[in-house]
């Protein structure tokens, strides 16, 4: 069963820029021996992925957004979020005025943002996200990229 709506970043050139990201960061990043976790965004790296996370859920659900961080963890390269969004004075969305709105009235919407970002000589590129999306979600973005099962292990 479908959770919640999924988007990928899948055009041509984003394929491109997604290989080239992949092929340079396999060079330029040593491999971590552990993932990092992170509950809150305080080092400068865990503030810039927020940053891009940020970016697409503002442009999805209307600034302003903040998170609620449930896990998060950095290894190798790539970054995994799973985060509650909420306005800026920590009210809940109300997802039933948005695109979500069927998935919210079919009990198909869970009140989460999932997001895979990988590391570049760019910065932080978001490869995946997913606004009201299931667990299932973070097991075909581990099917479809080479990414370490760690990353999306729960938080100790």
């Amino acid at each position: 069963m479908i959770r919640g709506v999924q988007m990928k970043v899948s055009t041509a050139a984003g394929r491109e820029l997604r290989a080239m990201c992949m092929a340079l960061s396999a060079l330029a990043l040593p491999a971590a021996a552990s993932a990092q976790a992170w509950t809150a965004p305080t080092t400068q790296e865990s503030v810039a992925i927020m940053q891009v996370v940020r970016a697409v859920v503002n442009a999805e659900l209307g600034p302003p957004v903040e998170f609620e961080i449930a896990s998060s963890r950095l290894l190798e390269g790539w970054a995994y979020v799973d985060a509650v969004p909420k306005r800026a004075e920590g009210e809940r969305f109300y997802y039933e005025v948005t695109r979500y709105a069927e998935a919210v009235e079919f009990g198909r919407f869970e009140e989460r943002v999932q997001a895979l970002l990988k590391h570049s000589e760019l910065g932080w590129i978001l490869f995946e996200y997913s606004i009201g999306g299931g667990d299932g979600v973070a097991a075909d973005w581990m099917d479809e990229y080479a990414v370490p099962d760690a990353l999306f292990a729960p938080a100790p």
